[in-house]
């Protein structure tokens, strides 16, 4: 495989450990599981179709690792929420955002994976939805609807 695979993997790799977050991984565990990804992907580079984009393949290999992932530790691992205090002075202030931050953490976490996934590739990661299409192997009108149903389904959930 050549240099040009494990370049391209090092400029996503900020956005597949987002992805990994917000997907419930541990942070003490994304490294390790960025690691099994790089493999995978290291492995399967050959596989690739370059006429193919490149984001969306190491996503889909992302999602099954992290799925098989979660299947070994017999659970799914809640990440922790922080702010940077350094941009805030005002104690209230950080207070109120991390309360309205764990309501929305807590408001997606809830959803169906079904909806929950697509809307963290979606407005988390920026993905297209021809991109996350690709990568859930969905329609994509299968993906603007469940989004939109996310989406509904916070804006009934969430207080603020």
């Amino acid at each position: 495989m050549d240099k040009s695979v494990v370049e391209l993997f090092k400029h996503c790799e900020n956005k597949i450990a987002g992805y990994l977050y917000r997907m419930q991984v541990n942070r003490n565990d994304i490294d390790d599981l960025l690691q099994e990804i790089f493999l995978r992907v290291w492995k399967n580079g050959e596989k690739f179709d370059k006429e193919q984009e490149f984001l969306p393949w190491v996503y889909t290999i992302a999602r099954n690792e992290r799925i098989r992932w979660q299947k070994k530790q017999y659970r799914f691992l809640k990440g922790s929420s922080s702010l940077n205090e350094n941009l805030m002075n005002n104690p209230l202030e950080i207070v109120e955002n991390l309360e309205v931050r764990n309501e929305v953490k807590n408001a997606v976490d809830s959803l169906p994976e079904k909806l929950k996934e697509p809307l963290i590739l979606k407005h988390y990661q920026n993905l297209t939805f021809i991109e996350i299409s690709k990568i859930l192997d969905i329609p994509a009108t299968t993906i603007k609807s469940r989004v939109y149903l996310a989406l509904k389904q916070l804006n009934r959930g969430i207080s603020c």
